[in-house]
């Protein structure tokens, strides 16, 4: 098995993990969630008001603040809803599964053994430092 092969496999068990089940899941629920939708549709439009704002020569200041808070509002309101707050849940411990993925490739490129590469709060701060200053 060459490496595109492996990564290829590799894909197949992310999809075949109930993290990335639960998550696809729950991102259904969301997205085909009469409330989330309306919120949704309140936070873009609200985005595209302060869009349209910033696009003025004259800009009002004070207007571009409330709408920011109103922005505000909305994305925590949207947020908070039990569907959305489900499906960021499962996001995080997919994202947490994906860094734990990331960090083996990492430490294997490194020259460690893939096999017993363990991912650590160490080796993800690293990671993360070393592709800042690529």
């Amino acid at each position: 098995m060459d490496v595109m092969e492996a990564v290829k496999q590799l894909g197949v068990s992310i999809q075949a993990d109930e993290r990335y089940k639960k998550f696809m899941e729950l991102s259904d629920i969301a997205q085909n969630n009469p409330e989330v939708a309306k919120a949704t549709e309140e936070l873009q439009a609200t985005a595209e008001k302060f869009e349209a704002e910033m696009a003025k020569e004259d800009k009002d200041e004070q207007l571009l603040t409330d709408i920011q808070a109103e922005y505000a509002a909305k994305y925590r309101n949207l947020f908070n809803m039990g569907p959305m707050k489900e499906m960021m849940d499962a996001r995080e411990e997919l994202d947490n599964m994906m860094n734990d993925i990331m960090q083996i490739i990492y430490l294997t490129m490194e020259g460690e053994d893939p096999l017993t590469a363990e991912p650590s709060p160490e080796t993800l701060a690293k990671m993360q430092n070393n592709f800042m200053s690529m």
